[in-house]
């Protein structure tokens, strides 16, 4: 298992990268949120809402989210999307969360 994070250049961003056997993959897409009872959390929320994010899940399924619905014509294997949105005091976490087949999780 081997495990690297670099800034990206320019941005101040950072990328982590983990290798782990098998086929799965999965990429998180991260930015920065807002802060509990901001105008900011209601529209994210909002955007997680659109999303599909607030679907109840389904035990030994699936849920079907919007973006799920939409990878679902890229993808030949099992796969999950989804919208990430946590928010804390003064700052939070928004972003998308996509698992599925290492080759296919690039086409998403």
């Amino acid at each position: 298992e081997a495990w690297y994070q670099r800034r990206v250049r320019g941005t101040g961003l950072r990328e982590s990268h983990i290798e782990a056997p098998g086929e799965g993959a999965r990429i998180l897409y991260l930015t920065e949120g807002a802060g509990i009872g901001s105008t900011d959390s209601l529209v994210l929320g909002i955007m997680k809402h659109l999303a599909g994010g607030d679907t109840p899940a389904v035990h030994r399924g699936t849920r079907q989210t919007a973006l799920a619905r939409a990878a679902a014509q890229y993808a030949q294997h099992p796969f999950s999307a989804d919208c990430v949105s946590v928010n804390h005091l003064d700052t939070g976490m928004f972003g998308l969360s996509i698992s599925g087949h290492g080759e296919e999780v690039g086409t998403f």
